[in-house]
């Protein structure tokens, strides 16, 4: 019976480190999917920036030539 205890005293203390583990596991990856999903929103936002840029470049440039400013190029 000794032996018995002894085993299964081994065997909570395994489970128990297992258990611990995978809580560690469990924080990391909902860290990560935080991290990625803070990374898409701000690769979205860059996105919309940029077309909005583009956009008001174009538009910049569209009033330039109609004031004759520059010539409408080749």
């Amino acid at each position: 019976t000794e032996m018995t205890a002894e085993g299964d005293h081994v065997q909570k203390v395994a489970l128990e480190g297992t258990r611990v583990k995978d809580i560690k596991l469990k924080r990391e990856l909902e860290a990560a999917e935080i991290i990625n999903t803070l990374l898409c929103m701000g690769q979205e936002r860059t996105e919309r920036e940029l077309i909005r840029l583009r956009a008001w470049t174009y538009n910049f440039y569209e009033e330039v030539v109609q004031a004759r400013v520059i010539g409408v190029r080749p």
